[in-house]
């Protein structure tokens, strides 16, 4: 840590559903012997329950008592509800209490130290659909570096609110790149793209070792997390693919290691 300074890792919980990812997420960063802690923004959706879950496992829990309002139809009409959600990332820039956060998806697995990334600068992030769409200069904000600032915080909820952002379906990361417009001129702050690798693109044969070699963050996009899956599905999922072992390591631990998260949250 640099002297005098206050660092954490940030991530967000919207809802009860992602518990057992944030649960996990803060294993894997254990597992790699991170030197920062996790600190996990709950959004007033999220119950008293969790949050106290939470904090017996040890994890920072900072509860927001408001969340930014969308439209819950624009997404609900495109089968994408769940974005709306999505919003209350945006509260990490309030988070001034920290020098600088690195934000992580809840679904994510840590699988090498990534401590070095408070040494980048403000905005350093992953490129979005690198393999999928190449050239594409945008952001993606699964993982991003961030000097927490109210301004630009503030900047953000316009962006929001003005409307400028016409598309389909929005989720937080569309607001973002529209407020760092500028970003893909910066090569300086785009990060290796092994730290976000795409486990769905993997399975798919998009995304090759050598093309995200080292590997240091596992990203579990799409409906289907490892929490939802049973051992035998797991298996069937890291048959032929060099990720394959990480997410087998993923799964023993979600039903050796943490055996509580069989279950529903009743049971947790």
């Amino acid at each position: 840590m640099a002297m005098g300074k206050k660092y954490t890792f940030v991530t967000s919980l919207s809802s009860d559903t992602y518990f057992h990812g944030v649960v996990m997420l803060d294993w894997s960063l254990r597992k790699v012997r991170s030197n920062y802690p996790l600190l996990v923004m709950c959004s007033d959706r999220v119950s008293d329950k969790v949050c106290e879950q939470l904090k017996r496992r040890g994890l920072s829990v900072f509860r927001l008592t408001e969340h930014i309002v969308l439209d819950e139809n624009i997404n609900r009409e495109n089968r994408n509800s769940n974005w709306t959600l999505s919003f209350d990332k945006l509260f990490t820039w309030t988070l001034t209490q920290y020098d600088k956060v690195v934000f992580l998806d809840s679904d994510m697995q840590v699988i090498r130290n990534i401590d070095y990334l408070f040494d980048c600068p403000h905005m350093s992030a992953v490129r979005a659909d690198v393999f999928n769409e190449p050239g594409l200069d945008k952001l993606n904000s699964g993982l991003m570096v961030i000097e927490p600032n109210v301004n630009e915080f503030q900047g953000l909820c316009k962006v929001l609110e003005s409307g400028e952002v016409q598309l389909k379906h929005i989720g937080d990361q569309d607001i973002i790149r529209a407020y760092y417009k500028d970003w893909g001129t910066h090569p300086e702050l785009t990060l290796p793209a092994g730290l976000n690798v795409l486990y769905n693109e993997v399975t798919h044969g998009v995304i090759h070792q050598d093309d995200v070699e080292p590997v240091s963050v596992i990203h579990y996009i799409g409906s289907r997390k490892p929490w939802m899956m049973s051992p035998r599905a797991i298996k069937r999922r890291s048959r032929g693919n060099f990720l394959g072992k990480h997410l087998l390591r993923y799964g023993a631990a979600l039903f050796w290691r943490f055996p509580s998260l069989l279950f529903t949250l009743r049971g947790v």
